[in-house]
């Protein structure tokens, strides 16, 4: 059995997911002698792009661009995942990001958009400037090395992800706000 921890993106290949930004530090991980496997979950107009970039980098043995998945198998990933990671310039309330939580999985993600109201820093994963190869790299690195931080993490992004973003959590506000609604109009 493999033990060499997986970092796993789900995005679509595009400009705004900045994924050219994860190869890169793909790079920068193995050239600083880090053990990882990194999944590209996703496709899109710029696969070619990546696919290009990966080879100039080396990276062919340590990045697999996996395509786009069925939602079981994009969960299968997530199960093998030992961190989550998005680089996107732009975001709103990022659905992978909530899938990983869900699983157990702490992320490294950059601090944009919704993303932080998903990711709380240093509780649940590690928020990093947009661009920033460096800090994405130093962030990845620390939960590939340090396996009880990864865990803690992971559990916390569970717990989070239960108590903020369950179905039943969101039934239960939806249902909150029609009652104050309805009071709201009665009491007119």
């Amino acid at each position: 059995m493999e033990d060499i921890p997986w970092i796993v993106c789900v995005a679509r290949h595009v400009r705004v997911k900045n994924l050219r930004l994860l190869l890169d530090t793909c790079a920068l991980l193995r050239d600083r002698g880090a053990r990882f496997r990194c999944a590209m979950i996703g496709d899109g107009p710029l696969r070619g792009e990546l696919e290009e970039q990966r080879s100039r980098l080396g990276l062919e043995k340590i990045v697999e661009l996996a395509g786009a998945r069925e939602e079981a198998q994009v969960l299968e990933w997530w199960r093998r995942a030992s961190v989550a990671v998005l680089t996107s310039e732009n975001e709103g309330m990022p659905v992978c990001l909530m899938e990983a939580a869900a699983c157990g999985v702490p992320t490294v993600a950059t601090a944009v958009g919704g993303v932080s109201e998903l990711v709380a820093d240093g509780v649940t994963g590690f928020l990093v400037p947009p661009g920033d190869t460096a800090a994405l790299a130093a962030a990845l690195q620390k939960l590939l090395q340090d396996f009880s931080l990864a865990a803690r993490m992971g559990t916390s992004a569970r717990r989070r992800a239960e108590a903020h973003f369950s179905v039943r959590r969101q039934v239960d506000c939806l249902l909150a706000l029609w009652s104050e609604l309805l009071e709201a109009k009665v009491v007119q």
